[in-house]
């Protein structure tokens, strides 16, 4: 009976935007949507599609370590990301440590009943890819994610233990085009990532922790650096699928959700040390009332440091948000 209590308190909440619920998706991804599966291409896309991250050069390979939090305050939940990744130029490795935390407080647990659960996801993450054409404009990877996740019921004293695998993949290609005496760098990847749904087995009864999850994306990136003030700009979307076979830990209203995101950087405008950017983001809910939430942030990049911060909708009603906090430092050899 202890074992089927950690099911009936996840079961009471009804908080959407599950996807998100295990995975710390970091400022600058928060802010424009919660879109990854394409365009996120640094630690914090490392357990979406770490094929993204690869570089496909020789002449330099990458280290880079990165954190976030991630605060409700309507919820009184804080989640906690650490993680890094090293590249060689046609492979990447790394991985990261995620928890979240809420109030343990007796009232406050049964007010709302997930508040009292602590949750933790451990990765780690693996790509290669290549150059398909001569002038390597065209790229592919491939890539393959292994996750633990723990949930705790500090209440009653139980435990969930489960893993599962995520198949990743991407294609990306590149194009200069010359604008009389300026020049214009195109890009345009796609990515795709498919998770099989994790079950756990709660007093004889099967619960399904995370539900089978398919994600398709698309990602546009123009950059102009021979103008007065260089800027990229990029353009992302993708299409989520979730689909369960038993009754979930953690419930949702919908079985597909779309998100699409902007991101404007103003790279060292008026002679500044670093890059400006500005990001906004949107997601949709297939479900009985259709839905929409919001986000926006900014982030800024000088030397080997970035920083970012979001601020997005959620809940069922849009009346709760989120607050995004991530820095990452970058070693380039």
């Amino acid at each position: 009976m202890k074992n089927l209590s950690l099911a009936i308190s996840l079961a009471l909440s009804t908080t959407p935007v599950f996807a998100d619920e295990f995975k710390s998706t970091g400022a600058r991804y928060a802010a424009q949507g919660g879109v990854m599966v394409a365009n996120a291409n640094d630690s914090f896309g490392l357990t979406v599609n770490p094929a993204n991250l690869l570089t496909h050069s020789n002449e330099f390979d990458v280290l880079e370590f990165a954190a976030n939090l991630t605060h409700k305050p309507e919820m009184g939940t804080n989640n906690d990301m650490l993680g890094g990744y090293k590249s060689f130029a046609n492979f990447i490795f790394g991985g990261s440590f995620e928890s979240s935390t809420g109030t343990d407080s007796f009232e406050e647990f049964f007010s709302d009943p997930r508040q009292g659960i602590e949750t933790s996801q451990n990765s780690i993450a693996a790509a290669f890819g290549n150059t398909v054409s001569a002038d390597e404009s065209l790229t592919y990877g491939v890539g393959v994610v292994y996750t633990w996740i723990d949930i705790d019921d500090p209440e009653n004293k139980n435990t969930v233990d489960e893993s599962g695998v995520t198949g990743t993949a991407k294609v990306s290609y590149q194009s200069k085009f010359d604008l009389q005496t300026n020049s214009l760098i195109f890009d345009i990847t796609l990515g795709a990532a498919y998770s099989p749904e994790i079950l756990t087995e709660l007093n004889e009864e099967q619960f399904s922790v995370k539900p089978q999850i398919a994600r398709v994306g698309i990602s546009t990136r123009f950059s102009h650096f021979n103008s007065s003030i260089p800027w990229d700009i990029t353009l992302s979307g993708e299409h989520l699928s979730y689909k369960f076979t038993a009754q979930s830990l953690m419930p949702i209203e919908y079985e597909k959700e779309s998100r699409v995101g902007l991101e404007w950087t103003l790279i060292r405008p008026l002679g500044t040390d670093g890059d400006f950017s500005i990001r906004a983001g949107m997601s949709t809910f297939d479900s009985v009332q259709q839905d929409h939430h919001l986000s926006a942030g900014f982030g800024y990049t000088s030397g080997n440091w970035s920083l970012d911060i979001s601020t997005s909708e959620h809940g069922v009603d849009r009346s709760d948000r989120s607050y995004n906090l991530s820095v990452s430092y970058t070693f380039i050899d």
